[in-house]
């Protein structure tokens, strides 16, 4: 056995390569330690020259899927998600906020955003997450904010239907420079309805993304913004993805688990059926957080 693996796969001593079925091996997935994403050359590049208007701190190609530890700036939770590996059918990509928040605030500052005293908006419950780590770090991003509640209903497949509640939003604003915070951009629909509307109240403003994630456009309207959302000045990302097996690959957020609400039930049972082999180690786990934050 030993020699013949080596012979057909190892490819030793064969004048003519043989190209082999994946089938013929089992798949190996990596371990808790070897599971981080990886920066990718290429989508780097790719990035440059596509959407000149974004900037990034990396650049990587997602294989599996991402799970965002934002609950806690602590290390040791981060090591401890990672180690749901060993119970998952999927390598689970996990990053932690508190690198994304470092990041993002650094990319921000070498903008000079900040200089422009922007009113800085916090869409959904996503932003939310970003919002706890980076006014942790730099009190700056307290000053002149507003939450925008959001409210995304699936109307099919990868499509939805987006509320946005603009109640908090003032009817004048002292700045020409709007900074919407978000944590992943996918599609870009939130960001895109909302620069949208604030363009239409305010004419003349601009508006600048940061985001913790950002994946590779695929509207073709966003495809040819400099800045990967039409609407969109300028994009600032802490990490900019390309999927490797399929272009929308599966992020989330570990605080989506722990909370309650029923939109997030369905999300959750998803989850757990396609990419977790043992629901229950991963539910104990879920419940050893809820308890301890």
């Amino acid at each position: 056995m030993e020699k013949e693996y080596s012979w057909k796969y190892l490819q030793i001593n064969r004048p003519r390569k043989i190209v082999f079925d994946a089938d013929e091996m089992p798949f190996f997935k990596p371990t808790a330690e070897h599971s981080d994403l990886g920066e990718n050359i290429s989508i780097s590049e790719k990035f440059k020259t596509n959407w000149p208007a974004i900037t990034f701190s990396k650049a990587c190609l997602v294989d599996g899927a991402v799970l965002i530890q934002d609950i806690t700036p602590n290390g040791t939770l981060t090591q401890a998600t990672k180690r749901l590996n060993e119970i998952s059918s999927i390598t689970l990509q996990v990053v932690d906020g508190i690198s994304l928040a470092k990041d993002m605030i650094a990319l921000i500052e070498k903008s000079g955003v900040l200089n422009k005293s922007p009113l800085i908006i916090y869409p959904g419950n996503g932003a939310q997450s970003v919002k706890g780590f980076i006014t942790s770090l730099d009190k700056r991003f307290t000053i002149n904010t507003v939450n925008l509640p959001t409210q995304r209903t699936m109307i099919r497949n990868g499509e939805f239907d987006l509320a946005v509640n603009y109640s908090s939003l003032p009817q004048n604003i002292n700045t020409d420079t709007v900074l919407i915070i978000d944590d992943v951009v996918a599609s870009g629909q939130t960001t895109q309805t909302i620069s949208t509307q604030l363009k239409l109240r305010f004419p003349n403003i601009k508006c600048v993304l940061a985001a913790w994630l950002f994946l590779v456009p695929k509207k073709p309207e966003n495809k040819t913004s400099p800045s990967g959302i039409c609407g969109v000045d300028k994009t600032i990302a802490s990490t900019v993805l390309k999927g490797n097996l399929t272009s929308r690959p599966p992020i989330n957020s570990l605080s989506c688990f722990i909370r309650s609400e029923n939109k997030y039930e369905e999300m959750k049972a998803n989850f757990l059926k396609k990419y977790i082999s043992d629901q229950q180690v991963f539910r104990d786990f879920v419940d050893r957080i809820a308890k301890t934050t």
